[in-house]
């Protein structure tokens, strides 16, 4: 029989048995007059906040949708979305975000496993399973009345939201969060971050992945702001840069490359007020430290980790001025988090030696939707030492522990790799390769660039192939940011003893192989 986990743990849960209508309202009675949400053109208080939500509560009702249905928002980031994401939340209804740019593949794919009983839109689009509606008809009507009494407030165990991560069958799987995790995450930022009505955090992530919830919805908790940037210009660092310094952004949640650009661009110096910048989605190192120190003295950088199965974020490093280590830890556990470091029998590793990260606690979601044989594989109630039974999420992820008691992560245990910031399996990249057209046979490998981590794919087909006829191919079923960029065409996988494909052979190969165009 296993022994109780010794667990390094984030302390006791924050509260999450409260009404979050009330605590809503309570903000917008405090600072009406203060920036709830705006963009470069339009600007919308909190009193104006509060009547938006009452429109978008009575229109949603004559929808007929009702507290724990599941409602899809395909639409562009814009100014009112994160007053719908918030909308969502009073309401008690389930927040699917689809982001507009996702391929239709996999739109669709989406709404076969959640069965939404809305979609919003940014144009009416008759869909016969799925009733439709804009995101811009959500805010024509007028107030049912004065309060927020359309919707019951669901228990905090009741699912917050919904989202879709990759699948090594090629099918998305539905990650389920509930209530409870999602409160406690806000409430850890807020004071973690020290968050107040003068902060204005910039709504950048593309909505498809679960940073973005955040930054639609921590803002209205801490009472502070959400800017909108246009998002169709959002990762040019210019562009950005220029908004943080014109619109007086605190906070950002970014990809660590994609802040090596920020930093390098000119207009950079003039966003002194920045004072939060969280890296997530791929490892860095102490350069970016040193970097971001330069150009902005007064903004703290942070690693945050979190696979989408623990709300958002579960552990998190702030590394201090003159931090000067070859190793970015991910920190340590938030507010009512366990985390483990085990072997494959699920025991606890000596300190500082490899194995399985495992989290526990009320981070963890409720599993995979309509897959229980995956849910009981990779969610295990396990007892922990001091906290009874809790039950954990296995991550998959390799890592070990510093005597400090901050976690280093060393990689992924299995073939999910991090592209630009986007979590996939290299399964899924090669099964929609295999459909394209003359393609055989494919594996796909990740490999350094000059810039940051890249996909190279071996093909293996009778003929020459049209390699951008297969890019586009691939791109239009999981999209361009996980579409490999270098391809080589082979007759044959080298195999291993075992009679498996030998992927380090395949990207030992690449030293002495050239790319086809």
């Amino acid at each position: 029989m296993n022994q109780a986990l010794l667990t390094i743990t984030g302390g006791p849960a924050y509260p999450v048995h409260f009404s979050l209508v009330e605590y809503i309202e309570r903000i917008i009675h405090r600072y009406p007059s203060n920036a709830a949400a705006f963009d470069e053109d339009q600007r919308l208080t909190y009193s104006e906040l509060r009547i938006e939500l009452l429109t978008l509560h009575a229109r949603l009702h004559e929808l007929g949708v009702r507290s724990g249905d599941v409602v899809a928002v395909n639409a562009t980031v814009q100014l009112r979305y994160p007053v719908v994401v918030l909308g969502l939340l009073l309401a008690g209804l389930v927040y699917l975000p689809i982001a507009a740019a996702l391929p239709p593949e996999r739109k669709r794919a989406i709404c076969e496993q959640a069965r939404p009983a809305l979609m919003i839109t940014d144009e009416q689009k008759p869909d016969d399973a799925i009733p439709t509606c804009t995101l811009s008809s959500l805010f024509s009507g007028k107030p049912v009345g004065a309060a927020f009494d359309l919707f019951p407030e669901p228990s905090p165990e009741a699912t917050a939201y919904l989202i879709f991560t990759s699948g090594s069958t090629g099918v998305p799987k539905g990650v389920s969060i509930t209530r409870k995790g999602f409160f406690n995450r806000l409430q850890w930022a807020q004071d973690y971050y020290a968050l107040g009505s003068e902060d204005v955090t910039a709504l950048k992530t593309q909505a498809s992945f679960d940073p973005s919830i955040q930054e639609a919805v921590l803002p209205f908790f801490s009472a502070g702001a959400v800017f909108v940037p246009d998002h169709n210009r959002v990762n040019f660092p210019n562009y950005l840069s220029a908004c943080i310094a014109e619109h007086g952004v605190t906070m950002l949640i970014m990809v660590p490359s994609h802040l090596q650009h920020l930093l390098a661009s000119p207009a950079i110096n003039a966003c002194q007020h920045l004072r939060h910048i969280v890296c997530c989605g791929e490892p860095w190192g102490v350069e970016l430290i040193s970097a971001l120190h330069q150009r902005l003295p007064n903004c703290r950088i942070y690693n945050g980790y979190g696979p989408t199965e623990a709300t958002i974020g579960t552990l998190v490093f702030n590394p201090p001025r003159g931090y000067a280590s070859d190793v970015i830890p991910i920190g340590k556990p938030i507010a009512g988090t366990h985390v483990c470091i085990v072997d494959e029998d699920l025991q606890p590793v000596p300190t500082g030696e490899a194995g399985e990260l495992i989290i526990g606690g009320i981070c963890v979601g409720d599993g995979y939707l309509n897959n229980a044989p995956l849910t009981e594989q990779r969610f295990r109630r396990l007892q922990v030492e001091g906290a009874g039974e809790v039950r954990f999420y296995l991550s998959g992820d390799v890592a070990r522990a510093l005597p400090t008691g901050d976690i280093v992560f060393l990689g992924r245990r299995d073939n999910q790799v991090k592209i630009n910031g986007v979590r996939i399996e290299l399964e899924e990249i090669e099964l929609a390769l295999r459909n394209c057209p003359g393609v055989r046979d494919a594996i796909v490998v990740k490999r350094k660039g000059k810039v940051s981590d890249e996909l190279h794919a071996f093909l293996i087909a009778h003929m020459p192939l049209d390699i951008q006829a297969i890019t586009t191919s691939c791109a239009r079923r999981i999209g361009q940011a996980t579409t490999p960029s270098r391809f080589s065409q082979v007759e044959a996988f080298p195999l291993n003893q075992s009679g498996k494909v030998d992927r380090r052979a395949l990207a030992a190969t690449l030293m002495n192989q050239r790319s086809l165009p």
